[in-house]
């Protein structure tokens, strides 16, 4: 073994260091940590050959903001939660679009959003990489750099107790430990995502979860089902296909 092998380091001493992030972001006692990313989606099963490569900007704030703009059908298009405050633009082609959605099912909570936090003590969560069987997969180029490649499949002990099934995840990590692209895989479903920009931050500024002026004035209001409905569209919301 050379010492250049021998110095590489641990596949699940990378996998924590790139999920450590998340989890500071996400730990209940973390209010105002926020992420700014932008995203492409490069490929998912039944997704149409035009919508391959649809970038997505996301701004997520714990514990109860998330704001996605994209392109959706052509135009410019924006879905916002800020706390129990829903609002989607442009409003007259996003309610067109509600309308030949199927619903989905009510969930346990009613008409009432979630919060975006892990109930699960932060100083645990530092454990998570070890719920998972991490395979070392050499190195690929993405965008420009060299990035280390980690397959990860929950423990079978974990995956039973959770239905996890057959789901598998693919991880594409940059130098310093930051996530480049990631890819969901079940039987008969895939989801890759790369992400192109990826910062954490504190508070956003409030201008994030407000319509922009040009929209302003076409701006349709929903509850959480149709929030719902409308993440599942655009792919975000892990449904079968």
């Amino acid at each position: 073994m050379t010492a250049g092998a021998r110095a590489r380091e641990n596949p699940y001493d990378v996998l924590g260091k790139t999920l450590a992030p998340f989890i500071t972001l996400l730990s209940v006692r973390n209010t105002g940590r926020a992420l700014s990313a932008d995203v492409s989606l490069v490929e998912m099963t039944g997704l149409p050959p035009d919508n391959a490569g649809l970038k997505i900007n996301l701004s997520m704030e714990n514990p109860d903001k998330l704001c996605l703009r994209g392109k959706v059908l052509g135009a410019e298009a924006a879905v916002c939660r800020n706390g129990q405050q829903i609002w989607a633009a442009p409003g007259g082609t996003l309610g067109t679009l509600l309308n030949q959605l199927p619903a989905v099912p009510l969930s346990k909570s009613g008409n009432k959003l979630g919060n975006f936090v892990l109930e699960v003590p932060e100083n645990q969560l530092a454990f998570l990489p070890a719920l998972f069987q991490v395979t070392e997969e050499g190195d690929e180029q993405v965008g420009g750099e060299s990035c280390r490649v980690l397959d990860l499949v929950l423990i079978p002990e974990l995956s039973r107790s959770a239905g996890a099934g057959d789901w598998s995840a693919r991880i594409w990590v940059r130098p310093g430990n930051k996530l480049a692209k990631f890819e969901l895989l079940k039987p008969h479903w895939h989801l890759t995502v790369a992400i192109d920009r990826l910062e954490f931050t504190g508070p956003l500024p409030k201008s994030s979860w407000q319509p922009p002026a040009d929209q302003a004035a076409d701006v349709l209001r929903l509850d959480a089902i149709k929030f719902k409905m409308i993440l599942d569209f655009i792919g975000l919301g892990l449904k079968s296909t």
